[in-house]
């Protein structure tokens, strides 16, 4: 029979998880604490308990740091048991420390190999350090030990996905929606997944689940009033509602002028940033500002909605460019400043947004472009703002670089000099940004390098892209090989010039420049 004060810490443990189920994360806390406190009544037995209850309470209540102390102490004064170094690793995964999170499970799971949320969150972590094969193992593993929980399927298909295996990251989907239909982080996960198998129709019907999907990074802008449903507007007022980057944003606008085909008149509403640049939208009446008022309309719909409403197939995208127009003051200012840069001119840009999840893989260092400056007659020219530049510090000696980053776009808003100076160039080559959309739409040649699966817009195996026919795709043949893809990329653009099909800016009109295709 157990003594007094091990019954009474016994009841303690019991009120500090009732609190715990009943959502009463800071009542539990100080119930934690107080019982801690009282060393009198806690045996070395019940501390390493109520340190875990301690760092339950203090996840709950949103305190990671505590949460993650408290863990610690608790795999310190119980080093032999799993639970505590499982919830240690879990609490290191949600604060986003990957190493120190590895380390606890991998303890976790040498202690007891069948933990199911230790095998999850490590599957987490190998899918963040890139480590996909390791990742799907310990997520398979996860579900054979019971964890049978959507979060566990679909970042399974996220990672086999990202490894390339599509149709059975599909298939891990649709096992997940058999039993949880309205899993909007399912249905997201498999629309990406269809539309990069181009798989459109069920691709974007399952796409428009993205605002209900849990992890969405891009906040939804409503508006009141009738959805359009595609149907012509003849003489009603569309209003069409910018989203996610400004990229998306770009490459979506296009259907303004479909709207306007049928007659509506077309408001575009984005962020304020972009104002000037799709001031030269083809089918746009007016460009407003998200941050005002919406003016009158008649119906509205979100811009990465409409080929949803349209029923866009990878044949019927509405693809013709320039679609896109830069202010013909700024082209003739900048075909001034350029006038007396000889050569081949190739505008760069290499970095996205590091705040994107993805943007390690997308993102492209700078040195592998100098496999196109070695190339005679070529003159590289930075068209780089923000993050990467300070990768200029680090190109090799022989590489030709023009840096005109500082001084594009600085009073005005985005992208309006650097669409204007992209007509005095020969060709674009970029990462995976809103600069190949600027491109693309603009009507200009452009070469896209891409990570070894892409972002689904770019689908997989084709060299060409139904959204802009002046763009070519090249794709790494591997993970990471970036040398191989400026290598193919050196060879077509030898190759081009010698065709003629380039042309060094003083043997012709540079009014208008050769095409790279």
């Amino acid at each position: 029979m157990s003594s007094p004060a091990a019954q009474a810490a016994d009841a303690g443990i019991a009120g500090i998880r009732d609190c715990l189920a009943r959502n009463r994360a800071e009542e539990a806390a100080t119930l934690c604490r107080a019982a801690l406190e009282d060393a009198g009544n806690v045996g070395d037995a019940h501390r390493p308990d109520l340190l875990g209850l301690l760092g339950y309470a203090l996840s709950q209540a949103g305190d990671r740091e505590g949460a993650i102390e408290a863990f610690r102490e608790a795999t310190t004064r119980s080093p032999a048991n799993p639970e505590h170094h499982a919830n240690l690793g879990a609490a290191l995964v949600s604060a986003d420390r990957t190493e120190e999170a590895a380390t606890a499970l991998e303890v976790a799971l040498r202690l007891f190999p069948h933990h199911a949320n230790a095998l999850y969150n490590l599957g987490l972590v190998r899918q963040r350090q890139w480590r996909l094969e390791e990742a799907v193992q310990m997520y398979r593993r996860a579900m054979g030990a019971g964890r049978q929980d959507s979060d566990c399927a679909v970042n399974l298909g996220i990672a086999l996905k990202d490894l390339g295996a599509v149709d059975l990251a599909v298939q891990v989907y649709r096992d997940a929606l058999a039993g949880e239909p309205d899993n909007a982080n399912a249905r997201y996960n498999l629309g990406i997944a269809l539309l990069l198998n181009g798989e459109f129709a069920e691709g974007w019907r399952s796409y428009e689940s993205r605002w209900r999907q849990t992890h969405f990074r891009f906040a939804r802008r409503d508006l009141a009033g009738p959805v359009w449903d595609g149907r012509p507007m003849e003489g009603r007022t569309l209003l069409l509602q910018g989203e996610q980057g400004m990229g998306d944003v770009v490459q979506f606008a296009r259907y303004a002028a479909v709207a306007k085909q049928g007659g509506a008149r077309v408001i575009l509403r984005c962020r304020p940033r972009l104002l000037d640049l799709m001031a030269g939208l083809d089918g746009a009446d007016m460009v407003v500002s998200e941050r005002l008022p919406a003016p009158a309309y008649d119906a509205w719909a979100h811009l990465m909605s409409l080929p949803h409403i349209l029923g866009t197939t990878p044949a019927t995208v509405p693809a013709a460019t320039p679609y896109l127009h830069p202010d013909q003051a700024r082209v003739a200012f900048w075909r001034r400043q350029l006038h007396s840069l000889k050569g081949v001119r190739i505008g760069i840009g290499w970095q996205g947004d590091p705040g994107y999840a993805a943007d390690s893989r997308r993102s492209i260092p700078l040195p592998v472009f100098a496999a196109l400056a070695r190339i005679p007659g070529v003159v590289l020219v930075s068209l780089q703002k923000g993050p990467g530049r300070k990768q200029m510090l680090q190109i090799p000696p022989d590489m030709n670089l023009i840096d005109l980053g500082p001084r594009l776009d600085e009073g005005t808003g985005a992208f309006v000099d650097t669409a204007a100076v992209m007509r005095s160039l020969n060709l674009i080559v970029t990462s995976d940004t809103a600069l190949a959309h600027v491109a693309g739409a603009t009507g200009r040649p452009v070469w896209l390098g891409l990570p070894h699966i892409p972002d689904w817009r770019w689908m997989l195996g084709r060299e060409d892209s139904p959204w802009y026919p002046t763009m070519r795709l090249f794709r790494q043949p591997a993970a990471e090989d970036w040398e191989a893809v400026f290598a193919r990329m050196a060879e077509r653009l030898r190759a081009e010039i010698v065709a003629g099909n380039i042309r060094r800016n003083e043997d012709h009109n540079h009014n208008k420049p050769g095409d790279a295709r």
